[in-house]
C-alpha cells in the first residue's frame, strides 16, 4: 500500500467534535501557522536586568528630535520612562506639605507612625520624605529622607511607613520642625474588584448580602433570575457578585461581574448576560453568593466620583512631539517634558495652563497624529466632574488651549449612544470609539466644528478598554461573547474557538484582557485570565492573512509591537509586586528561566481515518518531514512526534507510540532521522509533534505514514 501522507488544515478547532474536525489540528501551545504549515513561536530574552514596581498594563515607545528612543510604562503602582534599558521614576506628585514633628516611633518597632491632617493617602501609596532631622537612636535622617510606601493607613490623619531598622530606646524625637512630603499620585489596585471598573463611579458605599442558590436560569434564555426577599433596587441599578459558582450553563466567570438590573417583584429581579451568552437548561443555583447594591443612582450631569485608588489601575499615554502625555483612567493627565531631563517627574496638565477650563479627570488621552490635537475622552471642564460620554479636543498644536473661540480649533463632543466611552483607537484615516452598546467613526472635517463624529454599528460590544488593536485601516477586539473586525463595516469573526475561550475565561477580570499585534506574523493576540486565574494566563491568537486560529498559555500584562524598538516588548509580572520587560521573537528559549529554558510548543490533530476508516489498519512507520531549528550550541536538537490510534471516535486510544525524530549533523542540506519504526493498529490515527528542549524550534511539513490492512486482535 502506498504511503499516506498526514496533511492537515491550518488552524486551530475546539467548538466541533474531535472526529468531526478530521484532517484538522484539535489542541495547542506556543505555535503559529506559517503558510499553512504550524512552527513553534519565537523565544522570549529579557529586555533589561532591572524589574519596575507594580504590574504593568500600558507601553508606548516613541523618538525624539535627538533620535534617541524611549519608552513610557505605567503599572499599579508607578509610572516610569525608558531609556538605554534603565528605568526612570517619572510618578506625578499630587501634593507636597510640609509639617512639624510628625513621626512617633515604638521602642521595638520597625513601624512608623505619621500624622499628617487629610492625607488622603490609600495602602502602598509612595510618599517622600526630606528635612527631617534624626529620631535620636537607629532612626536616622538618612534613614527617613527617602522614599517610602505606606504600609497601613488608620485614619484620614494618621498612617504607618515600615523602616528598614527597628527603633531603640533612644528615638524619641519627632523629626523636626520643618519636614516635607511629596505624595505620588495614589496607586490602583491589580485585581479588579466586585464594584470597580466601568461602573467604579456608582458604588460609593456598596451594601453586601450574602445569599444561596439565588440564580433561576431559563434555558435557551440570556436573562437570569436572582431572588433576594426584600431586596429594595430599582430598575437600572446596578448589582455586582463575587463567588457565584456555575449554573445552567453559566460559568463562575460569566456570572461574577457587575449587571444592571432590571426588578420584576420586590422579592425578584433580572440581569443580563450580554450578547448571545445562553443557558443551556433550567434550573436554579449558584452556591453562596456575595451581591454588592450600589446605595444610590447617578444621573447625567452628575460627578462620576471614580477613587482612583480602588480601582484596577489602566493607564493611557501617547506623545506630544518628544514629551510625554499620559493619563490613569478616571484620573488626571499628566505632562512629561522631555528636555527637563530623566529624573523630572510628570506634572499636571492643567499646571501648565491658564485655560480654567483645561480637563483635570479623564478615561483616557490621546493625540491625533494626522493634526496634532490633543483629545481627552470621559473628561471634565476644570471643574472635576467627569461626564463618561463626553470628547474634548485643544486647539492644534496647544495641549494647553481647550476653551473654544473663533481664533482656535478646541472644541467638544457629546455622544448619544450609550453610557460611558470605554476606549478610542486611532487608525490611518479616523478615531474608532468604542461605547458599551456603539461604535464611532470620529474624523478630522476643518473648520469650523474641527472633528465630526459618525454612528458606524451599535449592538456590538467590547470586553474591556485594552482589548482592541489597529491594523492598519482595520480593528480587530474581542467582544463579551465573540470576536469582532471593522474594516469599513463591522463584522463579527467567525472563530472555531469560541465557545472555548468565552467558556472558560474570568469575566470578573475582564479589564486585565489585552489585544497586541505582531506585524511580523500578521498576528492578534489577546491575552487573557482563564477561569480560575485572576491574572492573564492564556492567549488566543489570530493570524488575519491565513485566517487561522491558535490557543496556548503564557503569561502576559502588556505588549508593544516592533518598530521603534527590534522586537516585540511584552510585559510579565510577579505577582504584582514587580514586572519585567522581554523582547519577544528573539532565540528559541524561555528567557524568563534562569537559565533559559525550553518553549514547550505542541500541537495535535484531531483522529482521522485510516483508510476509510471501516477496518483496522497496520501503521508500520513514519517517515517526519520537519525542519529542526537550533542554536549552534545544540549538540543535538531533538523533537517527538507521537501517532495515537482508536477503534471508534469516543474510544480512548488504543496505543500511543513516541518517535524522537533527530537532527544527526548541522549542514547547508538538513539532515533527519530517516524513518521511525513503529506497530499500531486502529480505525483512526491522531498526530502530535512537541519539544521540550532549550534553543530547540521547528517548523512541520507533511510526514508520511505506512499502513497497510490488518485484522482485528
Amino acid at each position: 500500500m502506498p504511503l499516506t501522507k498526514l496533511q492537515f488544515r491550518p488552524g486551530v478547532v475546539r467548538d466541533q467534535t474531535a472526529y468531526t474536525n478530521e484532517g484538522g489540528w484539535r489542541s495547542s501551545n506556543l505555535v503559529r501557522f506559517r503558510l499553512g504549515f504550524p512552527e513553534t513561536i519565537g523565544g522570549w530574552m529579557p529586555y533589561s536586568n532591572d524589574s519596575v514596581l507594580g504590574s504593568c498594563r500600558c507601553l508606548h515607545t516613541w523618538v525624539a528630535l535627538d533620535s534617541s528612543n524611549y519608552m513610557g510604562l505605567g503599572t499599579n503602582l508607578k509610572f516610569y520612562v525608558e531609556w538605554g534599558e534603565q528605568f526612570y521614576d517619572i510618578t506625578p506628585i499630587r501634593s507636597t506639605v510640609t509639617l512639624a514633628n510628625p513621626f512617633t516611633a515604638t521602642n521595638g518597632s520597625n513601624q512608623l507612625l505619621v500624622t499628617d491632617t487629610a492625607h488622603g493617602c490609600v495602602v502602598g501609596d509612595f510618599v517622600t520624605i526630606s528635612g527631617s532631622a534624626s529620631l535620636g537612636g537607629n532612626v536616622t535622617a538618612a534613614i527617613l529622607n527617602t522614599e517610602h510606601q505606606i504600609s497601613q493607613v488608620l485614619d484620614d490623619n494618621r498612617y504607618r511607613i515600615t523602616l528598614p531598622v527597628t527603633a531603640n530606646a533612644s528615638d524619641t524625637g519627632k523629626g523636626g520642625a520643618t519636614v516635607t512630603f511629596a505624595y505620588q499620585v495614589n496607586v490602583g489596585l491589580d485585581t479588579q474588584v466586585a464594584g470597580t471598573g466601568w461602573g467604579a463611579g456608582m458604588w460609593p458605599d456598596p451594601d453586601e448580602y450574602t445569599l444561596t442558590n439565588p440564580f433561576t436560569t431559563s434555558s435557551g434564555s440570556g436573562t437570569v433570575t436572582f431572588t433576594h426577599n426584600s431586596h429594595g433596587l430599582l430598575s437600572n441599578e446596578y448589582v455586582a457578585f463575587s463567588g457565584a459558582t456555575a449554573v445552567g450553563g453559566l460559568t463562575a466567570g460569566m456570572l461574577n461581574r457587575t449587571f444592571q438590573v432590571t426588578v420584576t417583584s420586590p422579592n425578584t429581579y433580572t440581569i443580563p448576560m450580554g450578547g448571545s451568552i445562553t443557558a443551556s437548561s433550567s434550573t436554579t443555583g449558584g452556591g453562596t453568593v456575595t451581591a454588592y447594591y450600589q446605595t444610590g443612582t447617578r444621573g447625567w450631569g452628575t460627578a462620576a466620583t471614580l477613587s482612583i485608588g480602588n480601582t484596577l489601575r489602566l493607564w493611557s499615554e501617547d506623545n506630544y512631539g518628544e514629551d510625554l502625555l499620559f493619563n490613569v483612567r478616571g484620573g488626571g493627565i499628566y505632562y512629561w517634558d522631555k528636555s527637563a531631563g530623566l529624573t523630572a517627574r510628570g506634572v499636571a496638565l492643567d499646571s501648565l495652563s491658564s485655560d480654567p477650563t483645561c480637563p483635570t479627570v479623564a478615561n483616557q488621552v490621546m493625540v491625533s497624529d494626522r493634526d496634532r490635537h490633543t483629545i481627552v475622552f470621559g473628561a471634565d471642564y476644570g471643574d472635576g466632574i467627569a461626564d463618561p460620554m463626553n470628547i474634548r479636543f485643544s486647539s492644534q498644536e496647544d495641549p494647553y488651549t481647550w476653551t473654544p473661540t473663533a481664533t482656535n480649533t478646541a472644541g467638544d463632543l457629546r455622544l448619544g449612544s450609550g453610557s460611558r466611552i470605554i476606549k478610542a483607537i486611532e487608525t490611518k484615516r479616523s478615531i474608532l470609539i468604542f461605547t458599551d452598546t456603539t461604535l464611532y467613526s470620529m474624523q478630522f472635517i476643518g473648520p469650523p466644528y474641527t472633528f465630526g463624529v459618525e454612528q458606524i454599528s451599535s449592538g456590538v460590544t467590547i470586553m474591556g478598554y485594552n482589548s482592541a488593536v489597529a491594523v492598519d485601516d482595520a480593528v480587530f477586539w474581542m467582544g463579551i461573547d465573540c470576536f469582532y473586525l471593522y474594516s469599513g463595516q463591522t463584522q463579527q469573526l467567525v472563530c472555531p474557538l469560541k465557545e472555548f475561550i468565552f467558556h472558560n475565561l474570568n469575566y470578573g477580570q475582564s479589564d486585565k484582557v489585552f489585544a497586541s499585534l505582531n506585524t511580523a506574523f500578521n498576528e492578534v493576540t489577546w491575552f487573557y485570565p482563564s477561569e480560575n486565574s485572576e491574572q492573564n494566563d492564556r492567549y488566543v491568537t489570530y493570524n488575519y492573512v491565513e485566517q487561522a486560529w491558535t490557543y496556548g498559555e503564557m503569561s502576559r500584562d502588556s505588549w508593544i509591537d516592533r518598530g521603534v524598538r527590534q522586537y516585540p516588548i511584552a510585559s510579565m509580572g510577579n505577582g504584582g509586586s514587580t514586572s519585567k520587560l522581554y523582547n519577544h521573537e528573539m532565540g528559541r528559549s524561555d528567557g524568563s528561566l534562569e537559565p533559559p529554558g525550553p518553549i514547550n510548543a505542541y500541537i495535535e490533530s484531531s483522529p482521522i481515518d485510516i483508510s476509510e476508516g471501516d477496518q483496522f489498519m497496520l501503521i508500520r512507520r513514519i517517515i517526519p518531514d520537519v525542519a529542526i531549528q537550533a542554536e549552534s550550541n545544540v549538540q543535538t536538537p531533538t523533537i517527538t512526534m507521537t501517532l495515537k490510534t482508536q477503534r471508534f471516535p469516543g474510544s480512548n486510544y488504543n496505543y500511543t507510540t513516541n518517535s524522537g525524530v533527530v537532527r544527526s549533523a548541522q549542514v547547508p542540506i538538513e539532515q533527519y532521522t530517516e524513518q521511525a519504526f513503529v506497530r499500531l493498529r486502529g480505525r483512526q490515527v491522531s498526530f502530535r509533534i512537541e519539544s521540550n528542549q532549550a534553543n530547540v524550534g521547528w517548523r512541520l511539513g507533511s510526514p508520511r505514514i505506512d499502513v497497510r490492512q490488518d485484522g482485528r486482535r
